[in-house]
C-alpha cells in the first residue's frame, strides 16, 4: 500500500504539541508537515537534560530545539516554545506568540500527553497526583488548545484543522 503524501501545504502554519521527544509521535508529525511545506510551532515541557532517556543523551538531543533544527533543515521556519498546555495563560501566550511570529495558524495537532512515569501502574496503585497530571495535560490541555487556537481558526475565515491524538 503506498504511503500518504501530504500536498498543497506551502505557506501553512501548524502547531504541534508534545513534540520534544526523539522517539515521539509529535516529532515525525512536525517533520512531515514541514516537508509538505508548513512552517511549524513546536511545544514541549522543556524537560531538563538529566531527565532524557539514554538514547537522547547519547544523540545530544535538545528537546524541541532538536526538532526545530530538523524543520529548519527542510527550509521551513520553526518556532520552539516551552509551554504547559494545561495552563490557560500559557496557552493564550502560545497563541499570541504564534500569531505574532506567523500571523496565522492552519493546523493544530494536540499530541501532548502525560503518559509516562508514575501513571504506568494499575489504577489501584496510581497516586492521585499522577492521575491529576494525566487529566490536566491529556484532557484539559487538548480542550485549551482547541478552544484558543480554534478561535483563531474561526476568526481567520480560512478554516483549518484541529487533530487530537
Amino acid at each position: 500500500m503506498p504511503g500518504l503524501e501530504l500536498t498543497g501545504l506551502d505557506g501553512k502554519v501548524a502547531v504541534v504539541t508534545g513534540a520534544g521527544r526523539m522517539r515521539s509521535i509529535g516529532r515525525p508529525i512536525a517533520v512531515e508537515l514541514a516537508r509538505a511545506g508548513c512552517d511549524i510551532v513546536l511545544t514541549g515541557t522543556g524537560r531538563s537534560p538529566d531527565r532524557y532517556p539514554d538514547d537522547e543523551k547519547a544523540a545530544g538531543w535538545r528537546d524541541i530545539e532538536s526538532v526545530a533544527a530538523e524543520v529548519r533543515a527542510l527550509g521551513r521556519r520553526a518556532l520552539a516554545i516551552t509551554s504547559d498546555v494545561g495552563d490557560e495563560a500559557a496557552v493564550q501566550a502560545l497563541v499570541g506568540r504564534t500569531m505574532a511570529e506567523f500571523g496565522r495558524v492552519d493546523f493544530v495537532v494536540n499530541n501532548a500527553g502525560a503518559a509516562r512515569g508514575r501513571d504506568r501502574v494499575p489504577v489501584l496503585d496510581m497516586p492521585i497526583d499522577a492521575w491529576d497530571t494525566v487529566i490536566r495535560v491529556n484532557l484539559r490541555g487538548t480542550f485549551l488548545m482547541s478552544k484558543f487556537f480554534g478561535k483563531q481558526l474561526v476568526e481567520s475565515g480560512n478554516g483549518g484543522v484541529i487533530i487530537n491524538i
